[in-house]
Protein backbone atom coordinates (compact mmCIF):
# COMPACT_ATOMS: atom_id res chain seq x y z
CA UNK A 1 0.00 0.00 0.00
CA UNK A 2 1.40 3.38 -1.06
CA UNK A 3 1.56 6.23 1.39
CA UNK A 4 0.18 9.56 0.09
CA UNK A 5 2.51 12.51 0.37
CA UNK A 6 0.85 15.50 1.97
CA UNK A 7 1.47 19.12 1.07
CA UNK A 8 1.94 21.75 3.76
CA UNK A 9 -1.78 22.47 3.47
CA UNK A 10 -2.51 18.84 4.43
CA UNK A 11 -3.88 17.99 0.98
CA UNK A 12 -2.32 14.99 -0.78
CA UNK A 13 -0.14 15.91 -3.78
CA UNK A 14 -1.92 15.59 -7.09
CA UNK A 15 -5.31 16.18 -5.47
CA UNK A 16 -7.43 18.79 -7.26
CA UNK A 17 -8.33 21.55 -4.81
CA UNK A 18 -11.81 22.96 -5.28
CA UNK A 19 -12.43 26.64 -5.67
CA UNK A 20 -14.82 27.24 -2.81
CA UNK A 21 -16.65 30.55 -2.32
CA UNK A 22 -14.35 31.20 0.66
CA UNK A 23 -11.20 30.66 -1.43
CA UNK A 24 -12.60 32.78 -4.24
CA UNK A 25 -13.25 35.59 -1.76
CA UNK A 26 -9.67 35.30 -0.46
CA UNK A 27 -8.31 35.51 -4.01
CA UNK A 28 -10.47 38.55 -4.72
CA UNK A 29 -9.36 40.26 -1.49
CA UNK A 30 -5.71 39.72 -2.38
CA UNK A 31 -6.23 40.82 -5.99
CA UNK A 32 -7.87 44.05 -4.84
CA UNK A 33 -4.60 44.81 -3.00
CA UNK A 34 -2.70 44.28 -6.29
CA UNK A 35 -1.12 41.07 -5.00
CA UNK A 36 0.80 38.82 -7.34
CA UNK A 37 -0.47 35.30 -8.07
CA UNK A 38 1.96 33.78 -5.53
CA UNK A 39 0.67 36.23 -2.91
CA UNK A 40 -2.95 35.44 -3.79
CA UNK A 41 -2.19 31.74 -3.47
CA UNK A 42 -0.61 32.30 -0.07
CA UNK A 43 -3.62 34.31 1.10
CA UNK A 44 -6.02 31.58 -0.10
CA UNK A 45 -3.79 28.81 1.35
CA UNK A 46 -3.32 27.02 -1.97
CA UNK A 47 -0.41 26.54 -4.34
CA UNK A 48 0.45 28.93 -7.16
CA UNK A 49 -0.16 26.12 -9.62
CA UNK A 50 -3.67 25.73 -8.25
CA UNK A 51 -4.45 29.42 -8.77
CA UNK A 52 -3.02 29.32 -12.30
CA UNK A 53 -5.10 26.21 -13.04
CA UNK A 54 -8.27 27.86 -11.73
CA UNK A 55 -7.63 30.94 -13.88
CA UNK A 56 -6.96 28.75 -16.93
CA UNK A 57 -10.15 26.73 -16.38
CA UNK A 58 -12.27 29.79 -15.55
CA UNK A 59 -11.50 32.79 -17.79
CA UNK A 60 -14.11 34.84 -15.91
CA UNK A 61 -12.14 34.32 -12.67
CA UNK A 62 -8.94 35.48 -14.38
CA UNK A 63 -10.69 38.54 -15.79
CA UNK A 64 -12.19 39.33 -12.38
CA UNK A 65 -8.82 39.04 -10.60
CA UNK A 66 -7.07 41.13 -13.28
CA UNK A 67 -9.77 43.76 -12.95
CA UNK A 68 -9.54 43.82 -9.15
CA UNK A 69 -5.78 44.31 -9.34
CA UNK A 70 -6.49 47.79 -10.78
CA UNK A 71 -8.28 48.85 -7.56
CA UNK A 72 -5.25 50.44 -5.85
CA UNK A 73 -4.54 52.54 -8.95
CA UNK A 74 -8.09 53.82 -8.99
CA UNK A 75 -7.90 54.60 -5.29
CA UNK A 76 -4.62 56.47 -5.80
CA UNK A 77 -6.11 58.47 -8.67
CA UNK A 78 -9.15 59.31 -6.57
CA UNK A 79 -6.93 60.48 -3.72
CA UNK A 80 -4.95 62.72 -6.07
CA UNK A 81 -8.02 64.20 -7.73
CA UNK A 82 -9.69 64.76 -4.35
CA UNK A 83 -6.63 66.74 -3.25
CA UNK A 84 -6.16 68.93 -6.32
CA UNK A 85 -7.25 71.95 -4.30
CA UNK A 86 -3.86 71.72 -2.55
CA UNK A 87 -1.22 73.62 -4.52
CA UNK A 88 1.52 70.97 -4.08
CA UNK A 89 -0.74 68.18 -5.32
CA UNK A 90 -1.99 70.27 -8.25
CA UNK A 91 1.59 71.19 -9.23
CA UNK A 92 2.75 67.57 -8.96
CA UNK A 93 -0.22 66.41 -11.08
CA UNK A 94 0.38 68.99 -13.81
CA UNK A 95 4.11 68.22 -13.94
CA UNK A 96 3.24 64.62 -14.77
CA UNK A 97 0.12 64.96 -16.89
CA UNK A 98 1.09 68.09 -18.87
CA UNK A 99 4.85 67.64 -19.03
CA UNK A 100 5.41 69.84 -22.06
CA UNK A 101 3.87 72.82 -20.32
CA UNK A 102 4.54 72.26 -16.59
CA UNK A 103 7.42 69.82 -16.09
CA UNK A 104 10.58 71.07 -14.50
CA UNK A 105 13.19 70.55 -17.16
CA UNK A 106 16.93 70.64 -17.35
CA UNK A 107 18.48 71.48 -20.68
CA UNK A 108 20.82 68.78 -21.96
CA UNK A 109 21.23 70.33 -25.39
CA UNK A 110 21.54 73.84 -26.70
CA UNK A 111 19.33 75.58 -29.24
CA UNK A 112 18.12 73.33 -32.06
CA UNK A 113 19.60 70.25 -30.37
CA UNK A 114 23.18 71.44 -30.63
CA UNK A 115 25.71 70.95 -27.83
CA UNK A 116 25.56 73.29 -24.88
CA UNK A 117 28.37 75.85 -24.91
CA UNK A 118 31.29 74.81 -22.72
CA UNK A 119 32.33 77.57 -20.35
CA UNK A 120 36.03 78.46 -20.42
CA UNK A 121 37.46 78.88 -16.96
CA UNK A 122 40.59 80.94 -16.42
CA UNK A 123 42.39 78.92 -13.77
CA UNK A 124 45.11 81.56 -13.42
CA UNK A 125 42.59 84.03 -12.05
CA UNK A 126 41.33 81.60 -9.40
CA UNK A 127 43.63 82.30 -6.45
CA UNK A 128 42.52 82.58 -2.86
CA UNK A 129 42.74 86.00 -1.19
CA UNK A 130 45.68 84.81 0.97
CA UNK A 131 47.78 83.69 -1.98
CA UNK A 132 47.21 87.01 -3.73
CA UNK A 133 48.32 88.93 -0.60
CA UNK A 134 51.40 86.77 -0.18
CA UNK A 135 52.34 87.25 -3.83
CA UNK A 136 51.93 91.02 -3.60
CA UNK A 137 53.94 91.17 -0.34
CA UNK A 138 56.70 89.12 -1.92
CA UNK A 139 56.77 91.46 -4.89
CA UNK A 140 56.93 94.53 -2.62
CA UNK A 141 59.88 93.12 -0.63
CA UNK A 142 61.80 92.10 -3.67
Amino acid sequence: MQEKILKKSGVPTGTMVKLTPERRLKLEEAASLDCSVPEMALWANVSRATVYNWMKQDPELKERLDSLRETPFLKARTTIVDNLDKADTAKWYLERKKKKEFAQRQEHTGADGKDLPTPIIDLNGLRSDNSNKEDSETNEEG
